[in-house]
C-alpha cells in the first residue's frame, strides 16, 4: 500500500531541480492528462467536420424541471402518572425549484452536455410544552450538477462529472452551521475489450469530494475514490474483476484521522461437458488510523454424474490480520445427492476445517445426512424427511478476552436473543440499531439474562425497540475463550407433510440436539440438551387463508411453548376497490418461569381508485401486548390520497396511532402517547 501522507501532507524542504516538472504532478492530474490525449485524438474528425458543415456550434433542448412545495405536522403528546404532560407539535414547509437541459455542442455524436441547478427552502416551526412562542429553524441547500459525455454513440465514451451541493441551517438551539460538498470525476466505459468469443465491457471511473463544514464541531472530508469494472464473457466461462481504491481524511485543527481501503474482486465460471467450477477471490486492504487485511479464496465445483447422481466439493480460505489479532482458516467439503424413482432423494455432507489465531488453534469436522421421500396421492402429496447430523470440535487456545464487534439479531418482543459466544461480559453488551446505529440503553430498553455459561437478551415492549421500525439489532461485546475445550453436537431431525386439493397443507417435525462439552482429559459434561416439536396446519379458500402452529421446546436453558393464529382476507369487492385484513394471536409460555406473554392483534387496508385519477389508501391497526410486567395497547389509523393530472401530483396523507403502556407490578403507572403525522404535497414538473 502506498504511503498515506503523499496526497495530503506538504512537501518538506524545497523540490529538487533534477527530472521533468511533470514527475512531481499528483497521479490523478497525470490520469487527466492521458485521457485529454485519448479523447482529443478521438474528437478531432469530429471537430473538422463541424467546421466544414458551419451548423450551429451547440444546441439545448430538454428543458426539465420541477417545483413542488410539502407540509408537514408533527404532533405528538404524552402523559405519565408519574412525569408531567409533554406537549411537542412541529410544523415544517418547504419549497422545491429545481431546472435542468441537456443538449450538444459541435455535433450530437461529439459532446453531449447536461445541466441541472436545484434550490430548496424549508422552515421548521416547533412549539412545545412549557416553553413560550415558537422555535424556529431555517435551512437553504443550494444544489449545481454538469455532465458532459463525449463520443457517446462510439464503443469508447467518456464522461466528465462535477456537481457542488451548499447548505445553511440556522436554529435557535445551535449555532449557525453550513455544509458545502463539492465534487468532481471522469469515468471511461467500454462497450467490448475484444477478449473473449462474446464480449468484455469495461469500466472505469475516478471521483473526488470534499466537504466542509462550518460552525460548531465543524470538519474537513477530502475523498478519492477510483472504481474499475471488467465482465468478460465467453459460451463456456464467465470472468469478473473489480477494484476500488478509496482514501480519505477528515478532521481540523490538527486532529485529522485518515483511512484508506483497496479492495479487489475475481470471479470465475467455468461450465464443463459434465461439470461447473465457481472461483471467487476477495482481498480488502485497509491502512490510516484503522489497519487490517483480509483475503478470502472460494472454489466449488459440482460434477454430474448421470441423471439422478451429482456430486459437489468445495475448499475456502480466510485471512484476517488487524493491530491486536490475527486469525487464518481453511475448509473443505464435500457432498453427494442422489435422486432414486423421483420419490427418494438422498444427500450426504462431510466438512472439516481448521482455524489458527494469536492464541490456540480450532478443528471441526462435521457430517450430515438427509433423506426425503415424496409420494403422490390422491388430491396431492406425501412426504416424510430424517436427517441426522454429528460436529466435533476441539479448541487449543489460551484463556484470552476476545471482542464481537458485530452480531446480528432479529427483534423478537417476548422471545429472549441468544448471544453466539460463551461467557460474554455482561458489562460490555452495547446494542445498536443495525441500520439507524442508534444506541439503546439496558433497563428501559432490554435486559440481560445470564444462565450458567449462556447470556440472553429480552426486549422490553415499553423500551423504544420497535419490531417495526427496528427488525435488526447489531450486538457488540467481549467474551472471555476458555481453553482446551471440544464440543460434539449430535442433532436428529424427522419430520413429515402433506399437501391436499392445493388448499391444505399440514407439517410436522420433531428435533433433538444434544452437546458436550469435554474440558481437559477427564471432565465430560453435557452442555445443552434441547428438543423442539413444531406443527403447522395451512388453509386457503377463495380469498381466505388462515395458518396455524404450535411449537413446544424442551430445554434446559430456556423451555417454552408457543401458539399462534392467523386468519387473513385479500379480496376486491368492487371493481375499484381492493380489501386485505388480518387478525392474530400468539401466546409465548415460558414453562419453568411461568412468564407468559400474549399478542392479539388486527388489521385492515382498503384501496381504492376514484375518478379524475384520485388514488386513496385507508388502514386501520389494533394491538394488545399482554405480559407479566406490562400491557401495551397500541391503536392506528391512516389515510392517504394521491392526484395525478398531466404533469401535477397531489399527496394528502395523515396517520394517527395512539398508545397506552400499564405496569401491572408494584404501583400502577400508565403512560399515554398519542402520535399524529399529517403530510401535503404539491408537485408540477415540465
Amino acid at each position: 500500500m502506498r504511503s498515506l501522507g503523499g496526497r495530503y501532507a506538504p512537501l518538506e524542504g524545497p523540490r529538487p531541480s533534477a527530472g521533468p516538472a511533470w514527475a512531481y504532478a499528483p497521479w490523478p492530474v497525470c490520469v487527466a492528462l492521458l485521457i485529454a490525449t485519448f479523447c482529443l485524438q478521438a474528437l478531432v474528425p469530429q471537430v473538422v467536420e463541424a467546421q466544414r458543415r458551419r451548423g450551429p456550434y451547440y444546441r439545448m433542448y430538454g428543458w426539465h424541471g420541477k417545483t413542488a412545495v410539502e407540509v408537514r405536522n408533527d404532533r405528538e403528546v404524552r402523559e405519565s402518572d408519574q412525569n408531567p404532560k409533554t406537549d411537542l407539535n412541529e410544523w415544517a414547509v418547504s419549497e422545491e425549484i429545481s431546472t435542468g437541459a441537456q443538449g450538444w455542442i459541435y455535433h450530437p455524436a461529439l459532446l453531449r452536455v447536461s445541466v441541472d441547478l436545484g434550490l430548496k427552502f424549508e422552515q421548521d416551526f416547533v412549539e412545545s410544552s412549557g416553553e413560550k412562542g415558537l422555535s424556529q429553524i431555517d435551512a437553504l441547500q443550494e444544489s449545481f450538477n454538469v455532465n458532459l459525455q463525449v463520443l457517446p454513440d462510439k464503443p469508447y465514451p467518456v464522461s466528465f462529472f462535477t456537481s457542488q451541493i451548499h447548505s445553511d441551517i440556522n436554529s435557535p438551539f445551535a449555532p449557525r452551521r453550513s455544509v458545502d460538498t463539492f465534487q468532481y470525476g471522469a469515468g471511461l466505459r467500454l462497450r467490448d475489450l475484444g477478449i473473449g468469443e462474446l464480449s468484455t465491457p469495461a469500466r472505469a471511473q475516478y471521483r473526488h469530494i470534499e466537504t466542509t463544514t462550518n460552525g460548531p464541531f465543524g470538519t474537513d472530508r477530502v475523498a478519492d475514490e477510483i472504481e474499475v469494472v471488467v465482465d468478460n464473457e465467453t459460451e463456456r466461462a464467465r470472468n469478473q474483476l473489480e477494484y476500488e481504491w478509496d482514501l480519505q481524511e477528515s478532521g481540523r485543527s490538527g486532529n485529522t484521522r485518515t483511512f484508506e481501503r483497496q479492495y479487489l474482486r475475481m470471479s470465475q465460471e467455468l461450465e464443463l461437458a459434465n461439470s461447473r467450477l465457481s472461483s471467487q477471490l476477495l482481498a480488502t486492504d485497509t491502512g490510516g488510523d484503522f489497519n487490517s487485511q483480509s483475503l478470502s479464496l472460494y472454489e466449488t465445483l459440482i460434477v454430474t454424474h448421470g441423471e439422478t447422481l451429482n456430486s459437489n466439493y468445495g475448499y475456502s480460505f480466510n485471512f484476517q490480520e488487524s493491530a491486536s489479532s490475527r486469525q487464518t482458516s481453511n475448509r473443505g467439503f464435500a457432498g453427494l445427492t442422489h435422486q432414486l424413482y423421483q420419490s427418494l432423494s438422498s444427500t450426504v455432507l462431510a466438512s472439516v476445517a481448521y482455524t489458527d489465531f494469536d492464541t490456540g488453534s480450532t478443528q471441526q469436522a462435521d457430517g450430515s445426512v438427509s433423506l426425503r421421500y415424496t409420494k403422490q396421492i390422491p388430491g396431492g402429496r406425501f412426504g416424510l424427511r430424517f436427517s441426522p447430523s454429528y460436529a466435533y470440535q476441539d479448541e487449543d487456545v489460551e484463556s484470552s478476552l476476545a471482542s464481537i464487534l458485530s452480531e446480528l439479531a432479529d427483534v423478537l418482543i417476548g422471545v429472549p436473543i441468544e448471544i453466539d459466544n460463551l461467557n460474554a461480559v455482561v458489562t460490555s453488551i452495547v446494542v445498536i440499531d443495525a441500520a439507524t446505529q442508534n444506541l439503546f440503553t439496558e433497563g428501559i430498553d432490554y435486559d440481560v439474562i445470564v444462565e450458567n455459561t449462556r447470556t440472553f437478551l429480552l426486549i422490553k415492549p415499553a423500551g423504544n425497540i420497535d419490531p417495526t421500525t427496528t427488525p435488526q439489532l447489531s450486538i457488540a461485546y467481549d467474551f472471555v475463550r476458555e481453553p482446551a475445550r471440544t464440543f460434539t453436537t449430535r442433532t436428529m431431525l424427522y419430520g413429515a407433510s402433506l399437501y391436499l386439493f392445493e388448499h391444505w397443507s399440514a407439517d410436522v417435525s420433531y428435533s433433538e440436539t444434544v452437546q458436550d462439552l469435554i474440558r481437559g482429559s477427564e471432565e465430560d459434561n453435557t452442555l445443552s440438551d434441547e428438543s423442539r416439536f413444531n406443527a403447522s396446519l395451512s388453509a386457503l379458500f377463495a380469498h381466505n387463508s388462515t395458518r396455524l402452529e404450535y411449537e413446544r421446546t424442551e430445554s434446559d436453558i430456556t423451555p417454552r411453548e408457543r401458539y399462534s393464529a392467523v386468519h387473513s382476507v385479500n379480496f376486491r369487492p368492487l371493481r375499484r376497490a381492493a380489501l386485505n385484513a388480518s387478525v392474530g394471536y400468539v401466546r409465548d409460555l415460558i414453562t419453568d418461569t411461568g412468564r407468559l406473554s400474549e399478542v392479539y392483534s388486527a388489521d385492515a387496508n382498503a384501496t381504492v381508485w376514484f375518478r379524475y385519477g384520485i388514488l386513496g389508501r385507508f388502514g386501520l391497526l389494533a394491538r394488545l401486548l399482554d405480559e407479566v410486567e406490562h400491557e401495551t395497547t397500541v391503536q392506528g389509523a391512516n389515510v392517504s390520497f394521491v392526484y395525478h393530472y398531466g404533469r401535477l401530483r397531489l399527496q394528502l396523507q395523515d396517520q394517527f396511532s395512539w398508545n397506552k403502556v400499564s405496569n401491572k407490578i408494584g404501583d400502577l403507572e400508565r403512560t399515554k402517547e398519542l402520535v399524529n403525522v399529517l403530510f401535503f404535497r404539491i408537485e408540477r414538473s415540465y
